[in-house]
């Protein structure tokens, strides 16, 4: 009988020692799922032209597959216009983003934690001048004078006070008026501005169309900044998603054609036949070079010297080349 019960009591034993391996192996296993959940990164982009590789990007799927490799997955929210895309920043509810140069100065001057990575886009003729196609002016000091439409504190302001300059004239000598850039079109074809500064699509819409011309074009760039939370703590999604765009650009400037038909799909108001001349216009380019950060300079110190900005704009902690260089 005590070796019916001594068995007993060592099978029992034995049970329960296997219950509890097996309890503590689903919850190491259980530990190992979660602590491998995909983390999430938050971009915020705008519909454009100018943000063309990162739409191709998504499309193609590259943005899904560098990030995998890190476990990581993205949000996308869609915006209308950058400084849109710098407000989510401010509400803290993006770790990365595209924006164009001016946006981003505004942000980093007013107090937002980000800092400029990578490039999406450079242009030299994204950004102009349009007058009606009847008028005889040739450059913007033929419109002395006159009304110039563009939107107040934003890069095409730029574009304007820059041609004025360009052109050895004070900045009196023109009219500015404050206008968005569909009502400044419309204004301009309706004969009550002589002219507007306006980026593409519009730029190349407008002066394709017949109804006007381009006299004088601005600089331009898109691109990427990341919070400084994300790039300390978070640097492998940043290179992914650059990674990514890379991809990207190699890939649009192989396959234009194809990249316009892509884009088509994200930016709405583009023209089809107008696509792959807009897209022509811009450089694909994720590395930040020293022609870049120079510009990212003087446009800072031009917005600071000219009121836009409140404060100047550290340029050294302000753009982080180590995620893009070779």
């Amino acid at each position: 009988m005590k070796k019916i019960t001594a068995a007993l009591i060592a099978i029992m034993l034995a049970a329960v020692t296997l219950l509890g391996a097996g309890c503590g192996s689903a919850k190491k296993e259980e530990a190992k799922t979660t602590a491998e959940a995909p983390k999430v990164i938050r971009i915020g982009a705008v519909p454009s032209t100018s943000y063309a590789p990162f739409w191709v990007a998504k499309d193609l799927g590259y943005l899904d597959e560098e990030l995998k490799k890190v476990n990581y997955t993205y949000k996308l929210e869609s915006f209308s216009i950058g400084s849109v895309v710098k407000d989510a920043f401010v509400s803290g509810n993006l770790d990365m983003g595209i924006m164009g140069e001016f946006a981003a100065i505004v942000g980093k001057a007013n107090g937002v934690d980000y800092n400029i990575v990578a490039n999406v886009t450079t242009n030299t003729e994204g950004r102009g001048l349009l007058i009606r196609a009847d008028n005889p002016a040739k450059s913007i000091a033929d419109l002395k004078g006159q009304r110039v439409a563009a939107t107040k504190s934003s890069s095409h302001h730029l574009v304007f006070i820059d041609l004025i300059r360009e052109a050895g004239m004070k900045l009196d000598d023109v009219q500015f008026i404050h206008m968005t850039d569909e009502d400044g079109v419309t204004a301009l074809l309706r004969g009550d501005v002589a002219g507007v500064c306006v980026s593409d699509p519009i730029l190349t819409r407008v002066a394709e169309s017949g109804d006007g011309k381009i006299i004088g074009y601005g600089p331009g760039a898109s691109m990427w900044v990341a919070t400084g939370e994300t790039v300390k703590n978070n640097p492998e999604a940043v290179k992914a998603v650059l990674a990514a765009c890379q991809r990207a650009d190699d890939y649009m400037n192989t396959h234009p054609k194809e990249s316009a038909q892509i884009v088509l799909k994200y930016v709405k108001k583009l023209k089809p036949e107008l696509a792959e001349q807009i897209l022509g216009k811009y450089t694909m380019i994720t590395e930040l070079r020293p022609s870049d950060v120079e510009f990212m300079s003087n446009t800072a110190k031009e917005m600071y010297d000219i009121g836009v900005i409140p404060n100047k704009v550290d340029n050294a902690e302000f753009v982080i080349t180590n995620f893009t260089k070779k």
